[in-house]
């Protein structure tokens, strides 16, 4: 046993946590010590710390810290023993390194070689990496691993886009285990999964994804069993190192990382192993190569050295400081005997203040409330005064009686959020609440970002009801919005709703934040934001600890407005106020909400939701195309992806009649109403085909679009003539959204009035007239076998899926035999339909 001073060592005590985990094999380390004696403690309580504490004679404490697992804990604090106190620590900037304060601990150690020790309470180590031997064989498949918690920055997602897009045969082995924090059930983990099997479309491709909770010893041999193991993080602005690249080299194995801040000490090897530079082949070809020599520079008794030579810095510097003499302590006891009776003063006075401050909130301001209430209620009765439905106003008591079921509602989805909160506040996440779920019904399935996201109970509560929210905030996922905005992983002009509670007096340049949230809004698109109002305020003027600014009717209507690039308020704006209604920290103020909507860019100036069945004939006889908009529901359209996935369609094809909505399809109202308009009632429904259209690298598409073409007597094997008719109408429904990245249509407005078009693969000549045409998912576009269009790549991660039907006139007969449909196909049909699919060779 070492005879050398005694150290203790706290722990973070939930085994299923990273920090706990660093801790478990930093303790192991030095354990092995020959100049210190560490003894070991679990600890999930300051009452643990202190008992831990108090039973040994330890001149030194180290705390594996993280402000996460150990809260109770403040860097800020007072020294709370008397002894030498250490933190180690996993996330601390160069800045913050370099200010650190000796509070509750006096030194600090940082797992990170890239640091510098500016500061001389604060030193840097290497990594810890083991000794290994692996003799596991390597994989006949390509087999490439990785593992982590479940948080969303994990990069598991384009991890399986990255596989399928080098390998035509591979497994992606992905072990993401509970995490005893954020996610003790594993269901953020179970839906982490769900993203990736979403991700895969190569049939050569498997997935095995397991939760299993590994200790070190089985982490290290899952790791070993993979050809590669990679990490690829999202590109976080503020974050530590992670670990998993130490267990991932301890393992003896190829490793492949991103330019991630938490693997900044990697980023620099040679050969490289960051896919930014290289790709996951090569760096499988150079196996350890890159990382060789860290198995000796990071090895554990080079650390253990590492931490004794800091140790016995750290104790040579107490023990030559000097101590406060008696004098010094008789002076300050004086003092604070001098302070008793201002004290008891202040404290006086508090306790009026804190009677006034409680009489105002739980008597005065009820009482006022109920008398507005009541009012407003009565006016309301008799027809007086209509309910305010604005989406851009002032947020005040009458809002909060307008409000209060949806209020009432927030309570009951997400109580112990709106618990903490000022609850004649919540009026603002009431009115986020309502106006999303307003909006999100007019968008297929939509893609939103809540900016701001922690403990928000509207996005919290909106994610109960089955909305699925992107979240950018610095406690969730260390992001501000220009962080999020910047990184190469974000695509702009793709979100169909944006909200942000109260965060925009909180920015310091608030009009670049509305300028990168109207560029990330997709056309149509909608922003929703809520703000500290208070009309009167000037730049300069006193404002809330915290806040930058309060907002005036000039800053919404004229100046942040004026930012707000190609968009428009959703309403006429009502900011007027001249009595505030709402106080906090000696200011009365209120709020106010600003609603815009990004203008659509689209290529063709009409509201498909507003033409009437002639006017739809019409446009499409003029146009060569048509759309229509919800011609399936939401929930038509969520049974469909569903029963695609049931009964297995992949690729391109026509077996798709296993699957129940292909049928009801075939006789959607709306369609049928179109079509009728167009030809008449008697019409024919010939052919039925599923398209799975799955991403591609960008760099593998020369252009964005396919060939120009018409599908008139084309695309079909020799001997196939159902393309032949003289006149016939290609249907797509549309499951995802078309977006400018996602497969957007191409067509030639009124090719198809244009007799001199030969029919042909590749009509490019056209290409100056092609124009865009966007779909939300539910919609239908209809196009002539005569118009000239094209497909687009899907340059998106989201796999586009689509159905075409085709139809023609009774009349145009094809120019050879076609196969019929079978009387128990067509039979099983309702009887008014049946003539839909019948005499397929009849005609002129």
């Amino acid at each position: 046993m070492t005879n050398g001073p005694r150290v203790l060592f706290a722990n973070y005590g939930i085994p299923n946590c990273g920090v706990h985990q660093y801790g478990i094999n930093l303790f192991s380390v030095l354990a092995r010590s020959e100049s210190f004696c560490f003894k070991y403690v679990d600890i999930q309580s300051l009452q643990d710390l202190d008992t831990a504490v108090g039973h040994g004679n330890y001149p030194v404490l180290i705390v594996n810290y993280h402000p996460q697992t150990l809260p109770f804990i403040q860097v800020e604090m007072s020294q709370r023993y008397p002894v030498v106190c250490l933190a180690v620590m996993h996330e601390m900037t160069q800045l913050e390194a370099d200010n650190m304060p000796q509070g509750f601990f006096q030194y600090y150690i940082m797992g990170d070689p890239t640091l510098r020790q500016n500061n001389p309470c604060v030193f840097s180590t290497g990594r810890i990496i083991p000794a290994y031997e692996n003799t596991k064989l390597l994989p006949d498949v390509p087999t490439i691993g990785s593992f982590g918690f479940s948080v969303g920055s994990k990069g598991f997602q384009r991890l399986v886009s990255a596989v399928q897009e080098e390998f035509d045969e591979a497994v992606i082995r992905i072990n993401i285990p509970a995490n005893g924090i954020i996610d003790i059930d594993a269901r953020l983990a179970k839906e982490q999964v769900d993203l990736c099997c979403k991700c895969l479309w190569k049939p050569g491709v498997r997935l095995e994804a397991t939760h299993n909770f590994y200790d070190n010893a089985g982490l290290i041999e899952f790791l070993a069993s993979n050809s590669l193991n990679a990490f690829l993080y999202d590109y976080v602005p503020k974050a530590g190192i992670s670990s998993a690249a130490d267990h991932a080299m301890m393992a003896r194995r190829p490793v492949a990382i991103t330019r991630s801040i938490m693997f900044r000490h990697l980023h620099n090897l040679e050969p490289p192993i960051t896919i930014e530079d290289i790709s996951l082949r090569e760096i499988m070809r150079n196996d350890i190569r890159p990382y060789a020599h860290l198995l000796n520079d990071w090895a554990p008794a080079k650390i253990c050295q590492r931490y004794e030579e800091i140790l016995a810095d750290v104790l040579s510097r107490e023990a030559g400081a000097h101590l406060v003499d008696s004098a010094e302590i008789a002076q300050k006891a004086g003092e604070a005997t001098l302070q008793t009776r201002s004290e008891m003063t202040t404290l006086l006075l508090r306790v009026i203040r804190a009677i006034r401050w409680r009489a105002a909130k739980y008597v005065l301001h009820p009482l006022m409330y109920l008398v507005k209430s009541a009012a407003w209620n009565f006016l309301m009765v008799f027809g007086i005064l209509k309910p305010r439905s604005k989406f851009n106003r002032i947020l005040d008591d009458f809002a909060r009686i307008e409000y209060a079921r949806t209020t009432r509602r927030l309570t009951e989805l997400v109580p112990e959020i709106v618990a903490k909160k000022i609850p004649r506040a919540n009026i603002q996440q009431a009115f986020i609440f309502d106006a999303v779920e307003f909006f999100a019904q007019k968008f297929g399935h939509p893609r939103m970002l809540c900016i701001g996201s922690f403990e928000d109970s509207a996005a919290v509560a909106l994610k109960k009801t089955g909305y699925v929210i992107e979240e950018v905030d610095p406690v969730v996922n260390q992001l501000d919005l220009n962080g999020f905005f910047n990184l190469p992983t974000t695509r702009r002009a793709t979100y169909d709703i944006i909200f942000s509670t109260s965060v925009l007096e909180h920015v310091k340049d608030d009009d670049k934040f509305v300028r990168q949230m109207a560029d990330l809004l997709a056309p149509g698109g909608v922003g929703i934001l809520t703000c500290d109002f208070r009309e009167g305020y000037k730049s300069g003027d006193p404002v809330i600890g915290g806040d930058y600014r309060f907002y005036t009717k000039h800053d919404l209507a004229q100046r942040l407005f004026g930012e707000l690039r190609e968009c428009e308020l959703v309403d006429s704006p009502e900011w007027n106020c001249t009595s505030p209604d709402f106080e906090l920290g000696g200011f009365k103020y209120t709020f106010a909400t600003l609603t815009f909507r990004k203008r659509a860019n689209s290529e063709f100036p009409v509201a498909w939701d507003k033409l009437s069945l002639s006017e739809q004939a019409r446009f499409f006889d003029e146009n060569g195309f048509l759309g229509i908009p919800a011609a399936l529901s939401k929930e038509e359209v969520g049974r469909a992806i569903e029963e695609i996935g049931k009964y297995g369609l992949k690729g391109t094809t026509e077996d798709i009649w296993s699957a129940p909505f292909a049928k009801e399809l075939v006789t959607n109202a709306k369609l049928l109403a179109a079509l009728t308009a167009i030809y008449g009632e008697e019409i024919r429904f010939f052919k039925g085909a599923y398209v799975e259209t799955p991403p591609v690298v960008a760099e593998s598409a020369q252009h964005q679009r396919k060939a120009l073409h018409v599908d008139y007597g084309i695309g079909e094997p020799e001997g196939d003539l159902r393309n032949s008719a003289a006149s016939w109408v290609n249907v797509a429904f549309y499951l995802t959204d078309l977006t400018a990245e996602h497969s957007p249509l191409w067509v030639v407005p009124g090719s198809n009035r244009v007799y001199s078009v030969v029919p042909a693969s590749n009509l490019e000549r056209f290409q100056d007239q092609a124009k865009m045409v966007l779909a939300r998912a539910g919609d239908v576009v209809l196009f002539h076998s005569n118009t000239v269009h094209a497909a687009s790549h899907n340059l998106s991660d989201e796999t586009r899926h689509a159905l075409f039907y085709s139809y023609r006139p009774a009349w145009a007969k094809p120019a050879g035999t076609v196969p019929e449909w079978t009387e128990k196909f067509v039979s099983s049909f309702p009887a008014k339909h049946q003539g839909l699919l019948k005499n397929l060779n009849a005609g002129l």
